[in-house]
């Protein structure tokens, strides 16, 4: 039962993170495309960043609600870690909340200002909300890299093993070797999966005539442009991660990819779920791979008729999957610790002596996950309805000379 609640809390927070993705993409690409569409006179463009700012909306508020009410109310099933980490990161924490705040700020302000205010002054707020999706990952991922090998932090204890004292180093958080590459990947992969998620969509109307053509197909190849650019870097940043954990939490590597290198995993051996994520990205690779090759011999592509249209349409689905594997794989390779690196002797770093036994009773359980299900129905409905264009802006019809 143990081990079932803390897959469900990864579970969980893979789907806040998987939505966090898009989130930090879309907070970056809608005002730059307004933008664009001002600057040379193109509203069909205005009209799609406007329409982006619906799922927008839907994924900030869906994530939102994954972050606060499930995965923060989930790890009070270890209450006493819970406590170690609120005291030990409490700078980036602190840090980290009211850019949250700022964020949601800046969103309903940009989306309330929208053809109220001056367009300068209008890019400017956006410009505001596009730095937010950089601040908001550089000030979450110190926290797991924190977890990776406790660096920043030291803990005094007594002789009966209880803590005295916990002392914290800001900066040392931020040269933590696992940080810069995890943010670097992370950034790269959420621009990546906005870039293909929204290929997907430009492709599927594209497919069932809906919207402009022409539109259609620039935000297609676009996206693709920046989307296969962006899956090389990855990565780049993934071995560079990758190789930083083999030497600075091995612990961690060892659960990941140990066993292909003779390692004995600590907890579990976690290298087909390692697997399973090298089979989704080599699929992006192949549409990548397949459609530079066109490209390259200089032969024009029809994304609206098969094989292509239907490679580009899984191309979204199947970069969302891989970014919620990889956050599992992330999470669950710290087992049985919380912090891989430092402190496996206190009681509160390990998942199972330190988990809450009466919230992992069964009933508990079962009413939690009662709870999920009609959220999760709720957020794939709100998805639908706008994906499908039943809510979201609609353009002005065109008059007659």
């Amino acid at each position: 039962m143990i081990a079932f609640a803390i897959t469900f809390i990864a579970l969980v927070f893979g789907l806040h993170i998987m939505l966090v993705n898009i989130d930090v993409g879309l907070g970056v690409y809608i005002p730059l495309l307004k933008r664009e569409g001002e600057k040379h006179n193109k509203p069909e463009l205005v009209f799609e960043a406007k329409r982006l700012m619906n799922y927008y909306a839907a994924t900030y508020a869906t994530a939102g609600v994954f972050a606060t009410a499930f995965t923060v109310g989930l790890l009070a099933f270890f209450p006493d870690f819970l406590w170690f980490l609120g005291t030990a990161l409490l700078i980036p924490i602190s840090l980290a909340i009211p850019v949250v705040a700022l964020r949601l700020t800046l969103i309903s302000a940009y989306w309330y200002s929208w053809d109220k205010i001056d367009e300068n002054k209008h890019y400017l707020v956006g410009l505001l909300l596009a730095s937010t999706s950089f601040l908001v990952p550089l000030l979450f991922r110190t926290v797991f890299a924190f977890l990776n090998t406790g660096q920043g932090v030291n803990v005094i204890t007594d002789a009966q093993g209880n803590i005295t004292s916990i002392t914290f180093n800001f900066w040392e958080y931020l040269f933590n070797p696992t940080f810069w590459p995890l943010l670097f990947k992370t950034l790269a992969a959420a621009f990546a999966v906005t870039s293909f998620s929204l290929a997907s969509l430009y492709t599927y109307r594209l497919t069932k005539n809906k919207g402009d053509k022409e539109v259609n197909i620039l935000l297609i190849r676009r996206h693709l442009s920046i989307g296969i650019w962006l899956l090389f870097s990855e990565f780049i940043f993934g071995f560079w991660y990758l190789a930083t954990l083999s030497s600075k939490a091995r612990l961690k590597f060892t659960n990941v990819v140990g066993s292909w290198f003779g390692y004995t995993p600590n907890w579990a051996d976690l290298s087909w779920l390692f697997l399973f994520k090298l089979l989704l990205v080599s699929f992006q690779v192949y549409v990548a791979l397949r459609l530079l090759t066109y490209s390259i011999k200089g032969e024009e592509i029809n994304f609206a008729k098969k094989p292509f249209s239907a490679l580009i349409i899984w191309l979204g689905p199947v970069s969302i999957i891989t970014v919620l594997t990889g956050e599992l794989l992330n999470m669950l390779s710290h087992l049985p610790y919380f912090v891989v690196a430092k402190f496996t002797d206190l009681p509160f770093n390990n998942a199972f002596t330190s988990v809450n036994q009466f919230a992992i009773g069964t009933d508990v359980i079962i009413v939690t996950i009662i709870i999920l299900i009609p959220l999760l129905i709720a957020a794939a409905l709100l998805f639908y309805l706008i994906f499908t264009g039943v809510i979201g802006p609609r353009p002005e019809p065109t008059k007659e000379p």
